[in-house]
């Protein structure tokens, strides 16, 4: 009977990790939804906020808000006696580039105290299309939390080879793909589904396949009993089938030990 009672402790192992399994999946449940409630408190929070980007290091001299106004004021044409109500204004949180290195310079991030102001500023700089700035292209884009700006990030390919063919797009918030082909528009949510999509349509570009998230990470390695996935029943049951089976064992041992 030890190997009744060892197929026993091995079923109520399986039946503990498929337990723990589906209590992993609840918490990772749990886990993304915050993570969303956070990513959307975070946007709101940056509603007020546009980026500049390309901006010489060093350029804003003493005053980072009096440079700023000065540069959106001469570069948009905006009225002198227009308030642009800028709260403050600073070089993005990470190390300043080393040397010389103007081609990696911070982004700069602007407050204003009005969210209108800001919308009024993005769409000036964006019909404008071209930004300098001492003759250096400058460019302007919504303040994206981190995760936002990543999942973007990812888009990079397939913006690069529909610039090449000349086919419009937008990137609508917070990371999606809207593409107008000859033969309709089509809404992207993912990087891998424009790339696999583009590529379909015969577009020379690289399909982007993500990272596995946690959840998907789980399901594919997720325990299979010896019995089969679906199998199920109580203790007594299961019980019983090993014994059925181990007495269908016997039967086919024992003729082979008649014959030694």
């Amino acid at each position: 009977m030890k190997i009744a009672e060892a197929e026993i402790r091995i079923e109520k192992v399986e039946d503990r990790v498929r337990n723990l399994e589906q209590v992993l999946n609840k918490v990772i449940k749990i886990l993304h939804q915050q993570e969303n409630k956070l990513l959307d408190h975070e946007g709101r929070s940056r509603r007020e906020n546009l980026r500049i980007y390309n901006v010489p290091e060093g350029a804003e001299g003493s005053s980072m808000t009096d440079f700023v106004e000065k540069l959106l004021r001469d570069t948009l044409e905006i009225n002198l006696t227009a308030e642009l109500d800028i709260e403050r204004a600073h070089r993005a949180l990470a190390s300043r580039p080393a040397g010389d290195r103007q081609d990696k310079s911070r982004s700069i991030i602007v407050k204003f105290l009005r969210y209108k102001v800001k919308e009024e500023i993005l769409r000036r700089a964006w019909e404008k299309k071209k930004v300098f700035l001492n003759g250096r292209p400058i460019y302007f884009d919504q303040d994206y939390p981190p995760a936002v700006l990543q999942k973007r990030k990812e888009y990079a390919e397939a913006k690069r080879v529909l610039k090449q063919k000349n086919i419009r797009f937008h990137t609508p918030f917070p990371a999606k793909l809207r593409v107008f082909y000859e033969d309709g528009t089509r809404l992207y949510q993912t990087a891998e589904e424009a790339t696999i999509d583009m590529k379909d349509r015969g577009l020379s570009v690289s399909v982007i396949i993500p990272k596995e998230s946690l959840a998907e990470q789980l399901s594919r390695t997720a325990w299979e009993t010896a019995g089969g996935p679906n199998r199920r029943g109580t203790d007594e049951e299961r019980e019983k089938n090993i014994r059925e089976r181990l007495r269908a064992f016997r039967r086919q041992v024992a003729p082979s030990s008649e014959e030694l």
